[in-house]
């Protein structure tokens, strides 16, 4: 009977995770990798750099919802203002990517309309690609399509966006924690004041973790209610944070993908 208990704390222990030994986590590595930790999520913004770096094309221009209606036929109130949209007007090579705010099919219609009246005298423009992905609709007009299609659906979204860490001197001020409170500290915040993603990742000296958790998830509290009334999704990334406990460490993150973030800082233990 004794064993059969003896077991089940162990397994108990392991399941809250008050079994973990304390670690010791590589900080400098951590924030290196989670700059450039990227999300499973297409990101438009990024397509352009990569093209360019393939040399798909020669002298693209970009084409900008003022113009759509000249170059393209688009009724552009009809296109949202996440787009991508570049030609080369003298042979007529180009990729486009809409995203559709109502009428998808009207704005098929009229790029179809558009090609129709180009492609009788450019075999590129007979062969072009017409696909759909991830709400958009994207067109392309090029040596080699497929490339270009693979590369633009290579474009994922950046975890963090433009991150800085909070210097050791602004710590007390910006969380309400002394220094001998805590041991190892990585705090990052958002340069921007439109985006609310960040993460801390601390280690409390002994006997000092309720009042450092105590702290922090105050801290956490404020920032939610700065956000309530502000961006209603960057209030959803606060609201949805990730907390956990590991090796020693307080981990608290505001993320697009917490769990990826995570990973991230767990797999960066210092070994030996």
């Amino acid at each position: 009977m004794k064993k059969l208990f003896s077991i089940l704390l162990v397994a108990m222990l392991l399941l809250t995770g008050c079994g973990n030994k304390n670690v010791d986590l590589d900080l400098n590595k951590i924030s290196q990798e989670l700059d450039n930790l990227y999300s499973d999520s297409f990101y438009i913004q990024g397509v352009s750099s990569l093209i360019d770096e393939k040399n798909y094309f020669e002298e693209l221009e970009d084409v900008y919802e003022y113009d759509f209606k000249e170059v393209f036929g688009l009724t552009s109130t009809n296109i949202g203002d996440d787009y991508a949209v570049r030609i080369n007007k003298s042979n007529n090579t180009m990729y486009l990517i809409l995203k559709p705010l109502e009428n998808k099919d009207k704005i098929k219609e009229e790029m179809n309309t558009y090609f129709k009246s180009i492609e009788s005298s450019n075999d590129l423009v007979k062969s072009r690609l017409e696909t759909e992905y991830e709400g958009y609709l994207i067109y392309i007009v090029s040596n080699d399509n497929d490339k270009v299609l693979e590369t633009i659906k290579s474009s994922k979204s950046p975890v963090f966006n433009n991150l800085v860490p909070v210097q050791d001197e602004m710590i007390e001020s910006t969380l309400g924690i002394k220094k001998d409170t805590y041991s190892e500290i990585l705090m990052k915040v958002p340069m921007m004041i439109i985006q609310s993603n960040m993460y801390i990742i601390i280690k409390p000296e002994d006997g000092k973790k309720d009042d450092v958790k105590k702290a922090i998830d105050q801290y956490m509290t404020n920032l939610e209610e700065q956000w309530k009334t502000y961006l209603p999704d960057q209030y959803e990334l606060v609201k949805n944070r990730k907390y956990e406990e590991y090796g020693g460490y307080l981990i608290y993150i505001v993320s697009s993908d917490n769990d990826k973030v995570l990973d991230t800082i767990k797999k960066n233990e210092i070994k030996g």
